[in-house]
């Protein structure tokens, strides 16, 4: 990634999060600088004015205690327009994923919404949406079994990604627990992060557990010399800059992309959020680029970034929830 396409890459950024600012300005901010990093890092250029009709077809066709009447259909909205050349018809098509996973056993909500999107989205699958749905939630009770207490509905977007890997239940099930055991022994905290985290590797299955844990620890060690603090929090994108082998010239530009963003008046109070975009940039061009070390690796990265991407909206859907339940109170 050249210094031209960096500086490329933040004006976009700023110049979508100023349109959405200015037409949502009484939203949650830190969930529009998820939206305009997204944007930002995809093939899909930006048009407020289509992203807008989006919303509000959106919110119309909600029922009244959908939660896409609120904060989610923004997510939702800018992940089906980057994806799809005709997201108003995909939406339609959305629901009825949607309703396919509460007839199959999954709980309404948002996570279900987010879980409906990656199935649509998955157009290389052989299965169809029902065997999808029946074997991530097979996946979903087997997490729910292994950690009682940290895992809940914002893990269904990682239940269905690990459905979609044809591979035998048991033995993926297994890969995912000794990932989370052998991290945990390497000084990582218990909890959902480092659930969150252990899934992410378990998507990829062309290498040995004993090596990512390695290079984990290995790039761990180089952010901490540049300066992060790594809190469990970002245990998912350190799990993504492993996935791709990111470089010692990869995490300084990591460093530098997320500097930049804290130095701006506009985002400085959002750190967190700023290293979390710069992993994300940084990784979505080394997709571009196709320049990752294993042939045929571009649609599991695909995937893995689709994970990771879920996870940071995720998070964003819940700190406005957490934000919008204050207001009220």
């Amino acid at each position: 990634m050249s210094s031209s396409e960096v500086n490329e890459t933040l004006d976009l950024y700023e110049e979508i999060y100023s349109q959405l600012h200015r037409t949502f300005r009484w939203q949650d901010k830190k969930l529009f600088m998820m939206v305009a990093g997204s944007y930002a890092a995809s093939d899909k250029r930006f048009d407020l004015n289509r992203y807008e009709q989006l919303t509000n077809v959106i919110k119309k066709e909600a029922s009244l205690f959908s939660p896409m009447r609120s904060y989610p259909r923004f997510t939702i909205a800018s992940l089906l327009d980057q994806r799809f050349e005709e997201p108003h018809i995909q939406y339609k098509k959305l629901v009825q994923i949607y309703e396919a996973f509460v007839k199959g056993g999954f709980k309404r909500g948002t996570f279900t919404y987010l879980s409906a999107l990656i199935v649509l989205t998955d157009t290389d699958s052989s299965n169809t949406p029902e065997a999808i749905i029946e074997r991530a939630l097979y996946i979903y009770k087997a997490m729910k079994a292994n950690h009682p207490f940290i895992t809940s509905d914002n893990d269904y977007p990682l239940a269905v990604l690990l459905a979609e890997l044809n591979e035998d239940t048991e033995t993926l099930m297994n890969r995912v627990e000794d990932y989370y055991l052998k991290l945990h022994q390497q000084g990582f905290r218990k909890g959902n992060d480092l659930q969150f985290m252990s899934h992410i590797l378990s998507l990829d299955q062309t290498a040995a557990s004993n090596t990512h844990i390695t290079n984990s620890l290995t790039i761990l060690d180089r952010l901490e010399k540049l300066g992060f603090k790594i809190k469990p929090m970002h245990y998912p994108e350190l799990s993504l800059l492993t996935i791709i082998n990111a470089s010692q010239a990869d995490l300084e530009l990591v460093h530098s992309l997320s500097e930049t963003l804290n130095r701006k008046k506009t985002f400085k109070w959002h750190k967190d959020i700023n290293g979390l975009l710069a992993v994300n940039f940084v990784a979505r061009q080394k997709v571009t680029e196709n320049i990752l070390p294993q042939t045929g690796f571009y649609t599991t990265m695909e995937t893995i970034i689709q994970a990771q991407q879920t996870a940071m909206m995720a998070a964003m859907i819940s700190s406005a929830a957490v934000a919008s339940s204050s207001t009220n109170n």
